[in-house]
Order: C-alpha cells, then structure tokens, then sequence
C-alpha cells in the first residue's frame, strides 16, 4: 500500500498546474537572482583586488618605521564570499577592509559597523530567500487537500478500506509532496551553480561545495516543515478550502510578518544608545596620552622633540598615529654634527617612550569600541536571531547564512583575526626595537625590509567547527518535523472517518 501511494502522489503532483507553474516561477525567479547576485560578486571581487593591490603598492613605499603608523598602514582584508549567491547575511553591509597599525585597532574609529546590518535582512533577494518565499508557500499547496480534500470526495474512505495501516498512508502522502518539491529545488540549485560557475571570478572549493549540501538539506528540512504543517491542518479540516485559508495564513505569518515585524521593530525592543559617550571616553584617552607625551619631554625640560635638529623634517598626523621623516643635515665631510646627534638621540628615547604608550593607549581606546559593540551592537543582533528562530523562516535564513560563510559570527571571526594582526604587527615593531631607534625616523643608516613585514591572511572556518554550530539549527528543523509528523499521525489516527 505504502509504494502505491508514494507512486500515486508523486504523480499527481508533478501532473497538476499549480507544480508546472510553482516550478517555472521558482527555477525562473532564481535564475535572475543568482545572475544578478553573481554579477555582484564579480564587481565585489574586482573591488577587493584594486584594494588589495593599492595596499601592497603602498606599503612598498614605506622607508622608515614611521610610515606604518600613519602613511603607510598595513591592512587586514576579507574576501567576498562566493556562497553569497546562496544567502547574502551580513555580506556587503560590514567594511571588509581594515587598517593596521599598533596605534590603530579595528573599529576603533567606528568603522566596524557601516549601517544597520539587519535592516535589509529579508528585502536584499538571494536564492534561499526564493526558496523560502516560494516553495514553502507550494509545500501548503500540495498538501492542503492531501486528506481533507479526499474527504470531501469520499476515497478516503475506499483508500483506508485497502490493507495497510492510516501511518503508512499519510507517510505516502507525505514522501510523496516531499519528492515532487524537491525537484523544483534540485533545478533551482543546479540553475544557480551554473550560473556561478559562468563567472571568471567565482571558483567553487571542496568545502564549498560541501556547504552548499547543507544549504540544500536545510532547505529541505524547511520545505518539509511546511509540507507537515499543511498535513497536520488538512487532517483537522474538514474542508480542503479551509484548509488553504489556514495554511494561508500560517504562511503569510510565519514567513512574511513575524519576521518583518521582528527587524523592524528591533529598534524599539533594544534601541542602540547613542555613541556620544564612548566618542566622548575615547576623546579623553587621546588627551591623557597626549598629556603624558608632553610630561615627559616637561620633564626633561624639552619643549619640543626635535629642539636642535639641523636638517629637514616632515610630520604628519591623522589624529591617531603620526609619520615622522627626519633628513639631518651634514657637512662637506657627510658627518652629521653633535648637535643634531644629540637631537637624534633624544628623538629616538622620546618615541621608545611615546610609541608603546600609544599601542597601549589604543588598546584602551579598542576595548571602549569593542564594550559598546558588544553590549549593544551584538547584543541587538543576539536578540534579532532569538526572536527569529522561533520562525522556521528565520531559522532558515540563520542556519544558512551560516552555512555561506556570511553571518555575523564570521565577520567576527575575521575582526578578531585582524587585531590578532595587529598583535603581530606591534610583536614585530617591539622585537626589532623600532620604536625606539633611528630607523623609525630617518633612513640615513638603513632600511626597513618590507619582505619581512607581517602579513595578513585570513583563516577560513573549518568545516567540521562549522558543522558544530550548525548542528543545534538542524537538530531544531528535524526535530520540529517530527512533532509535526508526529502529531499529524496522531491527529490522523483518532479521525473518525465517514
């Protein structure tokens, strides 16, 4: 009985209107997303390298030590993420570039957040927001009149009275929903990888292809949701008509309103305080630390750093770090006076105390920016995601946007590989002694090999940590299948059918 069933409904399904049209419309729509979301990538990956290019050319020009300080700062860099196509996340809405400096931390300034990272959340259009739009809504479609429908008609009746058990039947009916909607989602994934393999700019890994698995495995635990929910309605109905109209409207909530509601009204939930008071906290470090600068050249009764330098000297400052480029000056013999000896050789004891002060100092200056964002910034983008678990919608697009590699918790895990960066860079400065030599200001006596620098490389997340997170997001969609089907059974089982 059960493969008759699972024959019979597949072939209903795949036979009737609402599957042809349910396909052309999934398979088309998400042939003009993933080509516009291709095209994207290709613009964000083109960008990415001018960066990235800009960036070597200019640290190539750093001469003394100083240079990285301000003029020629080393940069951190995040790589566009190919699977973005799939679920955008956060992607494109976070810098994904970062100076480096050991006065300088990332999101020191601000800069880690450009915007709301959650405002365009379900309205930017990517292949899973297809998916989740469009084949659940098919899910309710195939199985509002599974039972209830057959009711009406009277072969429920003539279908129970063949050998085999109500379980059977309503796991035919389910298996069978559930082979014909994955179809449509099989052709919509083909569509899209080949419509990204078309770029020259987009190549597919083995983990890659791995997470895309995952994204199809959690759009089928989805789709299933749903297709169980109709069940479960169809099996309580006595009508297949009111059936639809609930189904409906557990669709339209549970997909377009919950979560709508939830991002906009997130601001009113957890409002962001304004940035006012750690702007204010961290403009009263740079004063303390300016403050000490001055003390100690106080102290040693110097007005200014560089009283008695005969030569020229360029200074420049962007409020944060500070380039210094000193040319002594020297007789017809090349020997630099004592004056200017004794100038170097104060200049250089200033700057073995300033430089490591103004690492600290940063420091401080980061952990302010990183409490604000933390307690707040984080702190909201926690609350958006709890709320939206409580949606299958919402728990889609979490779990997947994990699975593309484009969630808040990867671009985390890329700001903090960046100011362990920074921890190498300061490592090195402080292991060469730059802070406090010669070659921090003047090139007269060497040069500083740029080969040597540090160099940032961003460690992708392994798949096995990701299948870590990622387990609880899949064990909630499995487990919310099995209610259903279970209370579907249930339900089913206690029917007196007439």
């Amino acid at each position: 009985m059960f493969f008759t069933i699972l024959r019979k409904e597949l072939a209903l399904h795949i036979l009737t209107l609402r599957f042809q049209i349910g396909f052309l419309v999934c398979v088309g729509l998400i042939s003009v997303i993933a080509w516009i979301s291709t095209v994207g990538f290709d613009k964000r990956v083109v960008e990415h390298r001018a960066i990235v290019a800009e960036a070597r050319e200019d640290i190539a020009k750093v001469e003394v030590y100083s240079d990285l300080s301000c003029n020629h700062r080393l940069q951190a860099h995040r790589a566009p993420r190919p699977l973005a196509v799939f679920c955008q996340g956060v992607e494109g809405r976070l810098s994904d570039h970062f100076e480096i400096a050991h006065c300088l931390a990332p999101g020191q300034l601000g800069s880690m957040h450009t915007g709301d990272p959650f405002a365009r959340m379900f309205t930017d259009y990517d292949v899973v927001t297809i998916l989740q739009v469009i084949l659940s809504f098919l899910a309710l479609l195939f199985a509002y009149d599974a039972i209830s429908g057959e009711r009406e008609t009277g072969t429920l009746t003539l279908v129970l009275a063949n050998p085999g058990s109500r379980g059977q039947l309503l796991l035919g009916k389910y298996l069978g929903a559930l082979v014909s909607l994955s179809i449509p989602l099989i052709f919509s994934f083909l569509v899209a990888i080949a419509i990204m393999q078309s770029s020259p700019y987009l190549h597919l890994s083995t983990d890659d292809w791995a997470r895309i698995g995952l994204i199809f495995l959690l759009s089928l635990l989805y789709l299933s949701t749903f297709l169980l929910l109709g069940l479960l309605l169809s099996v309580n109905t006595q009508q297949s008509v009111t059936t639809l109209l609930w189904g409906t409207l557990c669709w339209v909530l549970l997909v377009l309103l919950y979560p709508t509601a939830v991002l906009f009204s997130v601001d009113r939930m957890k409002p962001l305080p304004a940035q006012d008071s750690t702007v204010q906290a961290v403009e009263e470090l740079r004063q303390e630390f300016k403050r000490e600068a001055e003390g100690f050249l106080e102290q040693r009764g110097k007005e200014k750093a560089w009283d008695g330098l005969r030569g020229s000297r360029s200074s420049s400052s962007d409020g944060v770090g500070e380039t210094v480029r000193v040319t002594p000056q020297r007789d017809d013999h090349g020997v630099i006076d004592p004056q200017t000896e004794e100038a170097m050789r104060f200049a250089r004891e200033f700057y073995a105390f300033q430089e490591p002060l103004r690492a600290e100092y940063a420091d401080r200056i980061e952990r302010l920016w990183q409490t604000y964002v933390e307690n707040h910034l984080h702190a909201q983008a926690g609350l958006v995601w709890g709320l939206l678990r409580l949606s299958p919608a919402g728990l889609l697009a979490e779990a997947t946007s994990m699975a593309a590699d484009t969630d808040l918790a990867s671009y985390q895990r890329f700001v903090g590989q960046a100011r362990r960066f920074r921890g190498d860079l300061t490592r090195y400065l402080e292991n060469r002694d730059a802070f406090g030599s010669r070659l921090w200001f003047t090139s007269i006596d060497d040069e500083v090999e740029i080969s040597s620098l540090p160099h940032f490389a961003e460690v992708p997340e392994g798949f096995a940590e990701l299948l870590g997170r990622l387990a609880s997001r899949i064990g909630v969609l499995a487990a919310l299948n099995g209610i259903l089907f279970v209370a579907t059974l249930s339900a089913f089982g206690r029917k007196q059918i007439i």
